[in-house]
């Protein structure tokens, strides 16, 4: 079984009134027995305060008995379900999630797993799936440019804010409460895309942030490295011109040797994806 956008938004309707424990202690020994990390956070917050927060998750329903009320001040009812094993496809409907997922389901199977929905509304949805260890996530946006509004939260220290949590008086809710799968392989397709030749070869080398390697550089990598517009002007002052390297027609100036060719951000962004 697999969701389709509209699937997914009759479930946020018609299943958002899926019971969790109300009492904050109940309700994160159940969250902790489905296999998350808890962690106590204040009401109408939805950041742990404490400094090393991963290090505090509870991480089974006998923890929390022990443990829960000597980090949590009576009143403090929102949990942060930390995510280590975990990965989740995070919507966004306010940065164009909502059309993005569309898209994403007509164009691939999201396996139906268990979700939620966040205090932002019915269509701000957390589909949650186990991690595959062979297929590794960031989190980081899935791909901002084909898929903006859908980011992919994983790890450690990353956390989603758990059902029966409240921010400005709305809840986070259960959408469905089917058993977590395992991430589907084509998320880290998507997202480790690899990098067309002639865009690799437009980069200055070495490029601050970027992890250089021609088989790991991804698209959304290459867009987060800034332009260089103006070290071009000053590059190309008194330069000849002469055919791009990329084989495309394309025209650059011709640089001193081991002068560094800067970023064409426009060449970048325009340039058709594999």
């Amino acid at each position: 079984m697999s969701y389709t956008t509209s699937e997914a938004r009759n479930l946020a309707a018609t299943q958002s009134a899926l019971e969790v424990p109300e009492h904050d202690t109940d309700r994160a020994a159940h969250f902790a027995a489905l296999g998350f990390g808890v962690v106590p956070m204040p009401t109408n917050k939805k950041m742990p305060r404490a400094k090393g927060w991963p290090d505090l998750a509870m991480t089974s329903a006998e923890e929390v008995e022990e443990m829960w009320r000597s980090f949590t001040p009576s009143g403090w009812q929102n949990i942060a379900l930390t995510l280590d094993g975990w990965t989740v496809v995070d919507v966004d409907p306010k940065n164009g999630g909502t059309a993005s997922l569309e898209k994403l389901t007509a164009e691939y199977e999201l396996p139906a797993t268990r979700t939620h929905h966040t205090a932002s509304g019915p269509d701000s949805l957390h589909f949650i799936y186990r991690a595959d260890p062979d297929r590794p996530l960031k989190s980081a946006p899935l791909d901002p440019s084909r898929y903006p509004g859908i980011d992919i939260k994983t790890g450690r220290g990353s956390l989603i804010v758990a059902p029966g949590s409240v921010i400005d008086g709305r809840r986070y809710e259960v959408v469905s409460a089917a058993e977590p799968v395992v991430a589907p392989p084509w998320l880290s397709e998507i997202q480790g895309r690899p990098v067309p030749g002639h865009l690799l070869r437009a980069l200055p080398y070495p490029v601050p942030g970027l992890r250089w390697s021609p088989r790991t550089a991804t698209l959304a990598e290459l867009r987060a490295v800034p332009a260089l517009a103006g070290e071009r002007r000053s590059n190309c002052e008194g330069s000849a011109v002469h055919e791009g390297h990329d084989g495309a027609g394309s025209r650059g100036c011709r640089k001193p040797p081991g002068a560094q060719r800067p970023v064409e951000a426009s060449r970048i962004s325009s340039s058709r994806r594999p």
